[in-house]
């Protein structure tokens, strides 16, 4: 028996089967079941491999059942469940381990074996089994809406048909959406995914989402996609029962397009409806549920299954006009200046004042004078005037249905003047209320290198959900970040590389990873990190190991930049003098 140990699993061969395993807390926060696959090797008909780097992880794919195996990058590797994450310590075991399956894959080739009709414990979409057990471990009955027949728990072993027309995937479907899952023609189909397909409508069904959220099993959580028939009030809907209860509906945009494919899949599989993972994510206001589905076997793409918000539509196609040259602003306007101050004055009384103090007109007449003083000030060509169009912004954003023309005016501030950092702030601060992470990533790649570093922390504080409104899922966080640093890499921008990688460290090393915490502290140094407390942490680490030199020059490349504590200038200080001792 060989046994090859991963970052969030393991593999095992013994004899002709090779085992997947999956246990502890990595492989729970991948996405994974805790629990082990046989798969015979002749089950396995491709095998795909990347190496590790010293920051970044590699993996290894198994293509099983004559299936070709789905496309994968550095972010989604985690959650495939054919695929196993190694680190750079790994590097030489999971290369022989590469080598030595695709000699298996060649011989299962030559002897004419068809992978496809060996039976192995499936991970993926096509086995309905682990999502049939879960609902049933649930042990909650499915019932119908109010007042309605209750229906009969779905177990294990239910009678599922694999193709046949159905007339509807819902026994006895209601005009009104039931509260709790109805009765179902047929098990659903397990199809999970790593596109991450938002909900809607939690806001007013907290109490079935905390429901929902306390029912799981072993941390999984099930979620059926159920379409709402023709008669309905809203026939285009598509609801989403997790651990059988109502906890919202698909985004309409996204709606319209899930649910004929749902109708489809349901005819050609005897009626069964697809399920997937649910997460459940902690926003300000209220708790978010997010759905991990495969698409595929319904005929979606991934794209198909985005929601993307009103706002960061608005806002894509203004940031086009950031591409253009900036306007060349040499004049002056000094009885403008003096009026944007006075109106200055008056947004911060205006803005101070208790709701039931302030005019009903206090916002439109403040807009209608600073409108006055923008003209004013591009007819002048004065670069007040991007003061001007920041201040208009701040006027519109409070009142109701001003969206589009607040995220105007909030760019016209940045085409006016690309280093406003107030401008920048406040614009990402008002895209998050409705986050959306390709739209984040547009917007800090036309910041200026010059502004990056008093923007890159509000970025990620966005990106674990620390911002004011929250938004952003622990998975879009981790995608965002991770393309951030991709983009600062190819712009050669060291400066976001550095905090981007501290910040991996830091929390890798809160967690308890020590070798994603080196990794990260080191890519901080080489980026030119002087961070006082990712200097201390890495020395730290260096000393122990009797890397006295590597320390010296951490702790030397932190003290060009004294932090502000004395303990902390300090207690660095101390550390290089004795590395220094050491050395000599």
């Amino acid at each position: 028996m060989a046994e090859y140990v991963g970052y969030n699993g393991r593999i095992v061969l013994e004899g002709d089967v090779l085992v997947l395993v999956r246990e502890g807390v990595r492989a729970k926060v991948s996405g994974h079941e805790v629990r082990s696959r046989r798969i015979p090797l002749q089950a396995v008909s491709d095998v795909r491999f990347r190496e590790a780097g010293r920051l970044v992880n590699g993996h290894l794919q198994l293509g099983l059942g004559g299936v070709e195996p789905r496309v994968v990058s550095s972010g989604s590797a985690a959650s495939d469940p054919d695929t196993v994450l190694f680190t750079w310590k790994k590097r030489d075991e999971f290369g022989q381990l590469y080598a030595w399956l695709r000699n298996v894959v060649e011989i299962n080739r030559r002897s004419g074996i068809d992978a496809s009709a060996v039976p192995y414990d499936g991970g993926v979409a096509g086995g309905i089994a682990a999502v049939e057990g879960k609902i049933a471990a649930a042990g909650q009955r499915l019932e119908f809406g109010a007042g309605g027949a209750r229906g009969s728990e779905v177990k294990p072993g239910a009678e599922t048909r694999s193709a046949g027309k159905v007339s509807w995937p819902v026994v006895n479907p209601s005009a009104v959406t039931p509260q709790r899952l109805p009765q179902l023609v047929a098990a659903p189909a397990w199809l999970p995914g790593d596109v991450e397909v938002e909900v809607v409508g939690e806001y007013y069904r907290q109490d079935s989402v905390r429901a929902a959220e306390g029912s799981g099993t072993d941390g999984t959580h099930v979620a059926v996609l159920v379409p709402e028939p023709s008669f309905a009030e809203h026939p285009n809907s598509v609801a989403i029962y997790v651990q059988t209860h109502l906890v919202g509906y698909l985004p309409s945009g996204v709606g319209h397009q899930v649910r004929p494919a749902i109708l489809s899949f349901a005819a050609a599989h005897g009626g069964q409806l697809p399920s997937c993972p649910a997460e459940f994510h902690e926003n300000r206001s209220a708790n978010q549920v997010v759905l991990l589905l495969d698409g595929r076997p319904l005929g979606l793409s991934p794209e198909a299954l985005t929601h993307v918000p009103d706002m960061a539509k608005s806002a894509t196609g203004l940031l086009r006009r950031l591409d253009q040259r900036p306007p060349l602003l040499q004049g002056r306007h000094d009885g403008a200046r003096r009026s944007l101050a006075t109106a200055g004055e008056k947004y911060v009384r205006v803005k101070e004042a208790a709701s039931g103090e302030r005019s009903p007109k206090a916002w439109t007449a403040l807009e209608s004078s600073v409108n006055e003083l923008v003209s004013k000030l591009e007819k002048a060509g004065d670069p007040m005037v991007a003061d001007a169009w920041l201040l208009l912004a701040r006027c519109t954003r409070f009142q109701k249905g001003r969206r589009d023309d607040t995220l105007a005016a909030y760019v016209n501030a940045l085409f006016s003047d690309r280093d406003n950092v107030e401008a920048w702030s406040e614009f990402l601060e008002y895209i998050c209320s409705a986050a959306h992470v390709p739209t984040l990533l547009d917007i800090y790649a036309r910041v200026p290198m010059s502004v990056r570093p008093s923007l890159v922390h509000q970025f990620l504080a966005v990106s674990h959900g620390a911002d004011r409104h929250g938004g952003v899922t622990a998975r879009g966080g981790a995608r965002l970040r991770a393309a951030l640093e991709s983009l600062a890499e190819s712009q050669n921008d060291d400066g976001t590389v550095a905090v981007l990688a501290a910040d991996r460290g830091l929390r890798a090393e809160k967690a308890g990873d020590v070798d994603d915490a080196v990794a990260g502290y080191r890519r901080a140094v080489a980026a030119g990190s002087t961070d006082a407390k990712v200097a201390d942490r890495l020395s730290i680490w260096l000393v122990k190991q009797g890397l006295h030199a590597e320390a010296a020059a951490v702790l030397t490349q932190a003290l060009s930049r004294p932090p502000e504590a004395a303990s902390t200038r300090e207690r660095l200080e101390k550390r290089l003098q004795r590395c220094e001792r050491a050395l000599s």
